[in-house]
């Protein structure tokens, strides 16, 4: 689970419910997709929770997804992976929590990638019609001026997402 989209690069608006946390505290589930952040292995159905301050890993997600081994001790998590190469190794807190720091991780991620392609640009003109019906138009040719659409529907819009 996350609360913060720029670590998503694929996300799917979701009616899912909502996350209960301690003293009674909620969050509504927004949203499901791709956390994909350079140097970390690509983790897939992440949920995207409204006001979630911390992102929270599911071990056996993370196993089932893309890593063969979590090593934990008293210090340490080590995260394994094909061939026993370590792709992460984090330090236990004093919460006793193991914290990744993905700020550093998505800040890397975000400078690497080109959201502004053709479809994207288009989707925001468009008053940000859904990828699906844009690209509809654009086979069909039934608007002027709309040139061939590549599919783009692995884009997340900040402002769809919120609306």
């Amino acid at each position: 689970m996350s609360g913060d989209m720029i670590v998503f690069s694929s996300l799917t608006p979701l009616d899912g419910g909502t996350v209960t946390f301690g003293r009674g505290h909620w969050s509504e589930v927004i949203g499901e997709g791709t956390v994909d952040i350079l140097e970390l292995p690509q983790l897939k159905n992440v949920r995207y929770v409204k006001g979630l301050t911390s992102n929270l890993i599911s071990v056996s997600q993370l196993c089932d997804d893309a890593v063969v081994e979590v090593r934990f001790s008293k210090s340490r998590c080590k995260i394994i992976g094909e061939g026993g190469n370590e792709i992460v190794s984090v330090a236990r807190s004093r919460d006793n929590c193991y914290c990744i720091d993905w700020t550093t991780y998505a800040r890397q991620a975000v400078c690497n990638r080109d959201i502004n392609d053709t479809s994207v640009l288009r989707h925001q003109r468009l008053g940000h019609m859904n990828f699906k019906d844009m690209h509809k138009l654009s086979k069909r040719v039934l608007v002027n001026g709309i040139p061939k659409l590549e599919k783009s529907l692995q884009h997340v819009c900040e402002g769809c997402v919120w609306a």
